[in-house]
């Protein structure tokens, strides 16, 4: 048990370098009762992520025929899948499982939770509530979610440019990107993390037909960030 104990403080301690005030504060020291139980149960890092997908797609599959007045426990499966992301990191590093076939795995799963906003338009859809209307809300619905892929894919290609890029500005250029992407994350990556907490608020509050527009206004900030990260080139 104390070995355990000393492999979450590490990992809390991790956390705190990586500047993410929502990593070590709420989401490291909740998953920590999943994973002392994985650990005990000897359920490695794969199969958590394994179950992680198996609850992601049911969650969504869920959204068609739960009831409107419980919708609430799709927010809640969806924090609890966030929790989930935490442990199988967790249980790769004390397992010592950490492999780029796992990696890529988690990954997959990461990506496939950016689709949350899907289960916000059903919810409008089937209650017939919307922001403005169902075309406006579909149209916001897309921005939300392509702001999450489009940075993750602008950043693996400014990546992989600098690689090939032969200049002598090059090492100054990946410096330069790489503060810049630490600076932009750790001011944002509260507020991100968060996020379902907030849609829980306004679902709670009789505010739910306002969660895509203050989804939009709130994923504006990263995703023009992303295309401002083209400057290190000039």
């Amino acid at each position: 048990m104390n070995n355990i104990l000393e492999f979450f403080k590490s990992e809390i301690d991790r956390d705190k370098r990586i500047g993410h005030l929502s990593y070590f504060l709420i989401f490291r020291p909740v998953s920590f009762l999943f994973s002392t139980l994985f650990i005990f149960l000897k359920i490695n890092a794969k199969q958590v992520t394994s179950f992680r997908l198996i609850f992601l797609i049911f969650t969504y599959l869920f959204c068609l025929i739960i009831d409107i007045n419980n919708y609430y426990i799709i927010f809640i499966n969806l924090f609890v899948i966030k929790i989930l992301d935490f442990c199988d990191g967790s249980l790769a590093r004390y397992f010592n499982e950490n492999t780029l076939k796992g990696k890529l795995f988690e990954n997959l799963v990461d990506y496939l939770s950016f689709l949350y906003p899907i289960s916000i338009y059903l919810y409008n859809l089937r209650t017939d509530y919307y922001f403005y209307n169902r075309e406006v809300d579909f149209l916001l619905t897309i921005f939300v979610i392509l702001s999450y892929y489009f940075p993750t894919y602008l950043r693996n290609r400014i990546k992989i440019l600098l690689n090939f890029d032969k200049n002598s500005k090059t090492g100054m250029s990946e410096r330069k990107f790489t503060k810049q992407n630490y600076d932009i994350r750790s001011f944002y990556e509260l507020f991100h993390s968060l996020i379902l907490l907030l849609v829980l608020a306004l679902l709670a509050l009789d505010l739910f037909k306002y969660t895509l527009i203050v989804l939009f206004l709130f994923r504006i900030f990263p995703f023009f960030n992303a295309v401002k990260s083209y400057k290190i080139f000039y």
